[in-house]
């Protein structure tokens, strides 16, 4: 009947010319409804039982669509993947770097990098500094600083500067693991605070130790044409003889004929020609010894203000509070020195070394120096070059270099005080056996 009504309508349409003079088509009339809707109520139940019995039955299905077939064998080759590098990595777990070392304790942390004592497996008990640097938040700017220290500590053998071991990546390649010279006192910065808190003053010899060496290996990195950068009381650590070691030298910088321009630093210890954005030398370090010196005799910085502008104003001006009175004059007079807001009137590393003050403490019976002699100047490592895939940086990074304490260790830097386990008594040599008549 539905296929007859059609046939009728259309022979009934008009032709093309009338077609757009024709009135709207009648709105049709709603569907019926299936003859079960209207049913009693137990008619619908029986036709529901019905439907249901019918839904139960077990009907094979159509095979699945080839697009459905290709993700199920995609899925199950990523799981027989996953379940492969879980296997890969258990088996490899003994065999990587990391697993050299147990952690003993945690001993600091920064913005993207904690610092962990450990014991390296086989060194009989020998403790390191372990710095492990997250490099998988790191822009490339910043990953090229940390891999600039580890060329410059690598490089560089100094009884007072923090000395280097090892330097690998571990954790899959999102961590960079920095092994160094473990220095159990802490650092200068804590010991100023320990002072503050009893309200006492440091020893003058105390200090004049601490200046001394802190300048000596200063020396040393000047001689490299190194710029550190950024000496301040929390970078000058604490070995367990009581001499300082310089560590952090991640923004050093090495000049190569021109001065250095990037504004960086501390700004307690910024030199004023770093604030005012001007080329500067040597002389910024030089500078930053001078503050830090004062800050061990007074606890304080010598430049402070509430805001940044008021900072560097009391910079630019370079005055500063007089020194405590139990403070001799020669303390005063060096720190003065040090701390000239003109760059080319201030003395030298060299020059403070080889001045009266220095070489008279140096010389009395309360000054203990490292027993330990630098080694000669040795050429600055190649640049580590950031590759574009971070596994390639494992070609770059230099070898191991841990002291003589197993026989497959190569011969490196000495231990300190802190790190030497006990040695076994010196065996007697025999006596020469004279020599047999011919």
């Amino acid at each position: 009947a539905h296929q007859h009504r059609r046939r009728k309508a259309a022979a009934a349409a008009p032709s093309s010319q009338v077609a757009a003079h024709r009135l709207p088509p009648k709105p049709r009339a709603p569907p019926e409804p299936p003859p079960h809707a209207a049913a009693p109520t137990a008619a619908r139940r029986r036709i529901q039982r019905c439907n249901a019995a019918t839904a139960a039955v077990d009907v094979p299905t159509a095979p699945a669509a080839p697009d459905v077939r290709r993700r199920r064998a995609y899925s199950q080759r990523r799981r027989r993947r996953q379940l492969r590098n879980r296997r890969n990595e258990t088996d490899t777990a003994a065999t990587m770097p990391e697993a050299d070392y147990r952690t003993v304790e945690k001993l600091g942390k920064g913005a993207f990098s904690q610092v962990y004592k450990v014991e390296r497996r086989g060194d009989r008990g020998v403790h390191y500094a372990c710095k492990r640097i997250d490099i998988s938040k790191m822009q490339k700017a910043e990953l090229a600083d940390a891999v600039n220290e580890i060329r410059i500590l690598s490089s560089i053998k100094h009884p007072y500067i923090v000395g280097f071991y090892d330097a690998f990546l571990a954790r899959r390649d999102r961590e960079l693991w920095i092994v160094m010279e473990m220095c159990g006192c802490g650092d200068l910065a804590s010991k100023v605070e320990r002072y503050r808190k009893k309200r006492k003053y440091m020893d003058e010899r105390v200090v004049w130790s601490h200046f001394i060496q802190m300048c000596e290996g200063l020396q040393c990195l000047h001689e490299q044409k190194i710029v550190h950068r950024d000496i301040k009381a929390a970078n000058i650590f604490l070995a367990a003889d009581g001499s300082v070691k310089i560590g952090d030298l991640n923004v050093s910088k090495r000049m190569k004929g021109a001065l250095l321009r990037t504004q960086i630093g501390t700004p307690y210890y910024m030199s004023p020609e770093v604030w005012l954005n001007k080329p500067y030398s040597f002389g910024a370090d030089v500078w930053a010894v001078g503050c830090l010196a004062y800050e061990l005799c007074a606890l304080r910085p010598p430049f402070v203000g509430s805001t940044f502008a008021q900072l560097k104003q009391a910079v630019l001006v370079g005055r500063y509070p007089s020194l405590p009175r139990n403070f001799s004059r020669d303390m005063t007079q060096m720190i003065a020195k040090l701390v000239r807001v003109d760059a080319r009137s201030r003395p030298s590393i060299a020059q403070i070394l080889a001045s009266e003050d220095v070489k008279s403490r140096k010389a009395a019976d309360w000054y203990k120096g490292s027993s330990v002699q630098p080694k000669p100047a040795q050429q600055l490592a190649a640049t580590i070059m950031v590759p574009q895939r971070i596994a390639n940086l494992k070609k770059q990074l230099p070898k191991p270099c841990f002291p003589d304490q197993r026989p497959d260790s190569p011969e490196a830097w000495p231990l300190g005080a802190e790190a030497a386990p006990a040695k076994a008594a010196p065996v007697a040599p025999k006596p020469a056996e004279a020599p047999k008549p011919a």
